[in-house]
């Protein structure tokens, strides 16, 4: 074999390198049932990994196993809440999900269609579940913190327009 052949065969390889796709920088997670989700750093977009399928992840509001909430809309990351330390409500005050769902929902529930009310809704189911009967009302659970960022997130926890009607 000749030293042109070797070139050639070196030039292409090199040039097939360049035209391959870059990688994108992916991070990964577990949900807390343990499924594996990779979120793409460039799109944001979100994936679920069963066996080797990798597919979007539907919308909705989901718990990592390390107790952050993300939201997940069209297939995109909107936003990630990573729980702080616990503190608590004053008494009879309402919960800071109760407080996003009548936000986002309106206070009759006229706006029971719009995404951010159907967010605000799983994660007032969420926060239901973290509750104990020591904590019942008075404790701000993790949900609860992504629930009060979440309200500071007016492009996607919309306030719904016809509460003030």
């Amino acid at each position: 074999m000749t030293r042109a052949y070797h070139k050639s065969i070196y030039l292409l390889a090199l040039l097939a390198a360049l035209a391959a796709p870059a990688a994108s920088a992916d991070s990964l997670s577990h949900l807390q049932d343990g499924t594996p989700v990779v979120v793409d750093e460039a799109s944001r977009a979100v994936s679920v990994i069963q066996g080797s399928v990798r597919r979007p992840l539907w919308d909705g509001v989901y718990r990592l196993d390390n107790g952050t909430t993300m939201t997940v809309s069209g297939g995109v990351l909107i936003n990630q809440f990573q729980p702080p330390d616990a503190q608590m409500l004053p008494s009879g005050s309402p919960t800071r999900c109760e407080a996003l769902v009548k936000l986002t929902c309106g206070p009759k529930e006229q706006c029971t269609k719009s995404p951010g009310c159907i967010a605000a809704q799983q994660l007032l189911k969420m926060e239901a579940k973290e509750r104990t009967p020591e904590n019942s009302s008075v404790t701000i659970t993790p949900t609860g913190n992504s629930c009060a960022d979440a309200m500071g997130d007016s492009a996607y926890f919309t306030p719904c327009p016809k509460a003030k009607e």
